[in-house]
């Protein structure tokens, strides 16, 4: 990729590595038992999520679940999806992480408190920014570079949005969700 441009040692020392190794390798401990803890929950709602799906099946489709479902009911469902959602995710990025900074890489651990924020603007700006960037890199930039010039700007940035949110999306969820209900 012409993008990723490799960062020099002598950079990469004296900008990444501000911290002590002791403190790093601390965090890590703390970040990949906190991806453990996650791992726990996670398979904790699966199985909730596994009588929904029993009763999604048993239905004769699902018209006839979503009738026979309260209005409270369904919301327990979307909350107790985005709780697995974000546990799967964030077990294996704070696991990952923190195995990564046990052997001395100060790396972000991933989200930001996602949960504290204000608005839905903060919530994407603080939600795992790893996965945004890789759609960034991936999708957008490689669209926009390939359309500018050929379409006026407007259609350029449209079409690389649409190709990072629809395609880049599309293939993360569809691989968290294989994590998810595996």
């Amino acid at each position: 990729f012409p993008i990723l441009k490799p960062i020099p040692y002598s950079l990469f020392m004296t900008s990444f590595l501000k911290r002590k190794q002791e403190d790093i390798a601390f965090s890590g401990l703390a970040l990949a038992a906190l991806g453990l803890l996650y791992a726990v929950l996670l398979f904790q709602f699966k199985g909730v999520t596994a009588l929904f799906n029993w009763e999604a099946q048993s239905a004769q489709n699902w018209f006839a679940f979503l009738a026979g479902t309260t209005t409270a009911g369904l919301w327990k469902m979307v909350v107790i999806r985005f709780l697995q959602f974000y546990l799967g995710i964030a077990a294996q990025l704070f696991f990952a992480i923190g195995l990564l900074r046990i052997l001395g890489f100060d790396l972000l651990s991933g989200f930001r408190r996602p949960f504290l924020s204000r608005n839905f603007l903060e919530f994407w700006e603080r939600w795992n920014h790893y996965m945004k960037d890789a759609l960034v890199i991936l999708f957008f930039l490689p669209v926009l570079s390939r359309l500018r010039g050929r379409v006026s700007n407007t259609i350029a940035l449209i079409s690389a949005g649409a190709s990072a949110l629809f395609i880049g999306h599309l293939c993360v969820h569809s691989m968290s969700h294989q994590i998810i209900t595996a």
